[in-house]
């Protein structure tokens, strides 16, 4: 999410599949880790009061018809090779968003650090609260979204 790119120090776009259970750093840091994935890169305890992971979630089907020829379901570790016509024809859960989902919100005791969950319809009316609990002043987020009309038209 663009907006919160603005914040200093603030790393967007995570789209690793499996949050790690110990915080990593994302990004290629002398590997060759996609730069919106963990790296395998342990952030050290003491360190780990520096960093806030906020899972920003939304409605699924808007996201993948909105950057479904973006490649965007790549970066989310889907591996899958079926199509937009192959999930709405089989009416399944092909490219795995509900585990993806899981991943996040489901609680883990083996994790070392929390994650904050935010409806994206939500960020924007409730920032406030956001900067808050994170303690990172105000926000200032701006919604520069464009309302997106979804089509869904039969086959014969």
């Amino acid at each position: 999410m663009y907006a919160l790119s603005l914040v200093p120090k603030c790393y967007v776009h995570i789209h690793s599949r499996k949050p790690p259970d110990k915080l990593e750093y994302i990004g290629n840091q002398g590997g060759n880790t996609y730069h919106e994935w963990f790296n395998g890169i342990t952030i050290p305890e003491d360190k780990l009061n520096d960093y806030y992971v906020i899972f920003i979630y939304r409605d699924p089907v808007s996201s993948i018809l909105s950057r479904f020829y973006n490649v965007h379901l790549d970066h989310i570790q889907t591996n899958s090779s079926n199509s937009i016509e192959d999930v709405i024809s089989s009416g399944k859960d092909l490219f795995g968003v509900r585990e993806f989902y899981d991943n996040y919100v489901k609680p883990n005791k083996n994790r070392n650090y929390k994650i904050y969950c935010v409806k994206y319809e939500d960020i924007f009316n409730k920032q406030d609260e956001l900067s808050k609990i994170l303690g990172v002043g105000e926000l200032n987020l701006e919604n520069k979204s464009t309302k997106k009309k979804i089509l869904i038209i039969e086959k014969n």
